[in-house]
């Protein structure tokens, strides 16, 4: 079915730009060049996520990022003609934004003529050359439609909206303005691997919305469309099927389809070795057009580092041109983190206050029915923020819904592993969730990490409500709680040789069963989403 799809998707994006692929194009700025760490490694980079380059290449990694970030980058092309970049990241509870600039400009060029004994002469005239594309991006996960379609769960989509100016300065001078749209998306089916697609200014030529550059003077370019599908895997490192000595080695590989016939696919291959957390060595092969003509397509090496600091990166890249050896070039990139939203910095504090467990950062929600009144307003933002649960399509949280043991245990294994687990996770198999079920990995990972139990004829039940009985036992076992030595009658139906009179009282002591207002425990009231959010919030502050 994913295969399917994938593949409805490039036809899509190939038939939006076919019609227009003899047209007159004008040059895209990010074609030339992107940032350093992505031409380190031949700008294989489509499937690369959580890089604020992702900004310029493709959109939808962006998911991945929860630092505010500032980039720059600065090359020389040819000798006279500057190439600049520079980015920013903003992650929200609705997802990342991105803004980026890149731009090519010339300086004032002398023009010449010939005097009389032809010889070449100033004739007091200038010109001179900008192109510029201001990239508005954004990013975010589709896990809140995981529902209607498991694959959901780990894919990603992004959109950058593009807007294009162009201009010749100095004699008969013009300027051009346009607009155009790239649309990716990421598939992540395992914690090491990633599949990435991008259709890249799709808009169709002369859209209502863009997909043309638009001249002074009348004339009007298509700007150049391309489809780029890639893969990246992580061999050694966290999160990859293998180990060694704490290193990281990641490797991706990229294909550019234009859809113009007559031009060749591109290529595009890199490394990343990460020997240490502050070094990172890259290497790479980027084909490009060759020579007068597209054909054959020419093979460029590529090579770089880069060097981490704090929050501060120096990424530095070569790329040899075998085409024109003039645009060999040297790339820098110095990018920086301004604001960690998943692991805020700590600051000093009393002594009296480093006893109290530290509050965990989280960004407010504008959810329908939770408004900031609701008692359980600071929990739905905290799960919401911490991707636990998620809102409905319709934009609601339904806190009154009760969760099924499906629900529950996506929320134990979410919150354990901070999102995914990895791939050599012991898992435990049931009779009714079969291979397809949406939740089948979270629940075999919550039995295997002894989070839930199944049942004794090897069922889960995974529709099933949860009550409030096992949802405090479940996230006691995910926060290690001891049982607390009652000391009365916590409830009017649980006395102190009640079994679960200790793990009772051990969750009302963190104030996680705040919600409950009645003088008995609602053993086998079904939990609703609010409550555990409640408790799960409770229980990390």
């Amino acid at each position: 079915m994913l295969n399917r799809v994938f593949g409805i998707t490039c036809a899509l994006l190939l038939l939006s730009s076919c019609s227009y692929s003899n047209i007159k194009a004008t040059v895209d700025p990010t074609d030339i060049g992107i940032g350093a760490k992505p031409t380190g490694m031949g700008k294989a980079f489509t499937a690369v996520t959580g890089d604020i380059n992702n900004i310029f290449i493709n959109p939808a990694g962006l998911s991945s990022l929860k630092a505010v970030e500032l980039t720059s980058m600065y090359t020389n092309l040819l000798g006279d003609i500057n190439y600049s970049l520079l980015g920013v990241s903003y992650p929200t509870s609705a997802g990342t934004f991105g803004i980026g600039y890149v731009g090519i400009q010339t300086g004032d060029v002398i023009v010449t003529g010939l005097d009389s004994s032809g010889r070449p002469i100033d004739i007091g005239s200038r010109i001179g050359y900008a192109n510029n594309v201001l990239i508005l991006s954004y990013g975010n996960t589709l896990e809140r439609w995981a529902r209607l379609w498991s694959p959901l769960n780990d894919m990603t989509m992004g959109l950058n909206v593009k807007l294009f100016s162009e201009s010749f300065r100095g004699t008969g001078g013009q300027s051009a303005i346009g607009t155009d749209l790239d649309l990716g998306f990421t598939y992540k089916p395992r914690p090491y691997l990633t599949f990435g697609l991008l259709g890249k200014n799709f808009l169709h030529y002369e859209s209502p919305i863009g997909g043309t550059l638009s001249w002074t003077n009348g004339t009007r370019e298509s700007i150049p469309a391309l489809l780029k599908l890639g893969a990246a895997m992580k061999f050694f490192g966290k999160d990859a099927p293998k180990q060694f000595r704490g290193q990281d080695v990641l490797g991706s590989i990229d294909l550019d389809l234009n859809p113009n016939g007559s031009y060749p696919s591109l290529l595009h291959m890199g490394v990343e070795w990460l020997p240490t957390e502050f070094l990172a060595i890259r290497a790479g092969l980027e084909q490009s057009y060759g020579g007068a003509g597209v054909n054959p397509a020419t093979n460029n090496l590529t090579a770089g580092i880069g060097l981490k600091a704090r929050n501060l990166s120096f990424d530095y890249a070569y790329r040899k041109d075998n085409v024109l050896s003039e645009n060999s070039n040297h790339y820098v990139s110095i990018s920086f983190k301004l604001r960690d939203f998943a692991s805020p910095e700590k600051k000093a504090a009393p002594e009296e206050e480093k006893k109290k467990p530290a509050a965990v950062l989280t960004l407010k929600y504008s959810v329908p029915d939770v408004p900031d009144s609701h008692w359980a307003k600071p929990a739905v933002d905290y799960v919401l923020n911490e991707k636990i649960l998620s809102m409905y399509p319709d934009g609601k949280f339904r806190p009154d819904k009760s969760i099924t043991r499906a629900d529950l245990a996506v929320m134990l294994v979410k919150s354990k592993f901070a999102g995914f687990p990895p791939q050599d996770t012991v898992t435990v198999s049931f009779k009714d969730v079969p291979s397809g079920h949406w939740a089948r990995r979270m629940i075999g990972v919550a039995a295997g990490q002894g989070l839930l139990k199944g049942y004794p004829d090897k069922t889960f039940k995974p529709n099933n409500n949860t009550s409030v009985m096992d949802a405090t036992y479940a996230f006691s076992r995910l926060g290690n709680l001891a049982p607390s030595k009652p000391t009365g009658g916590l409830y009017g139906n649980i006395s102190e040789t009640h079994f679960a009179s200790g793990q009772i009282k051990a969750a009302k002591d963190k104030g996680m069963l705040d919600f409950i207002k009645t003088s008995d425990f609602p053993v086998n009231a079904p939990i609703t989403r609010a409550q555990a959010a409640w408790m799960l919030y409770k229980l990390k502050n």
